[in-house]
């Protein structure tokens, strides 16, 4: 995983943790705000500490999968194409490819 799609992934949970309302969260995310803020800080953490070519080795487990999912879905439908990108940076079709690439990552249980 490179460097832009953690950042990418961390922009899609800091949206729905910060940037918009979300009416129901445990049943929207169907995980708390607590553990979306640890996986952010998992993601946040893992840029910081690569250089900037490096390549991230980063195993999500299913749980973490779902709240990466969740968040994108929510972002894809809460913004219109133009702020979506301002807001996550990148176009819509980025997170949807990203969050695909993703599905078999899952390798805890």
């Amino acid at each position: 995983m490179t460097k832009n799609e953690v950042a990418h992934l961390g922009n899609l949970l800091n949206e729905v943790l910060h940037g918009f309302a979300i009416s129901d969260w445990e049943v929207e995310m169907r995980h708390t705000k607590n553990e979306t803020r640890l996986l952010l800080q998992r993601l946040h953490d893992s840029y910081h500490a690569a250089s900037d070519d490096a390549v991230l080795n980063l195993e999500f487990s299913r749980d973490e999968i779902e709240m990466l999912s969740n968040s994108g879905r929510l972002c894809l439908a809460e913004f219109e194409d133009a702020e979506y990108q301002t807001r996550v940076g990148d176009a819509k079709q980025y997170t949807q490819d990203l969050l695909q690439k993703l599905m078999p990552r899952s390798s805890k249980r």
